[in-house]
């Protein structure tokens, strides 16, 4: 399996601080993870906790389908007030 940490950005929103980017797409439930194309383009959308194996598919089957450099999205955080 390739070795992806060189390879992509991991970023964690919280979804109470940056309502907007939950709405852009579309996250209902904590935790979501989003894997985005290099052309910024949603390839997955996890409902709920995303294993590595399937993350690890996801991010894999975009490479082969041409995207060069992978950006991934995971808002995960629920405000604790």
């Amino acid at each position: 399996m390739l070795d992806w940490r060189a390879r992509i950005d991991v970023r964690v929103i919280d979804v109470t601080e940056q309502p907007e980017v939950a709405a852009q797409f579309g996250v209902w439930s904590l935790p979501t993870t989003i894997v985005l194309a290099a052309d910024r383009n949603v390839a997955a959308i996890n409902q709920g906790v995303a294993s590595e194996r399937k993350l690890r598919e996801q991010i894999e089957r975009c490479q082969r389908i041409g995207s060069e450099h992978m950006r991934c999205s995971a808002p995960v955080n629920e405000s604790t007030s």
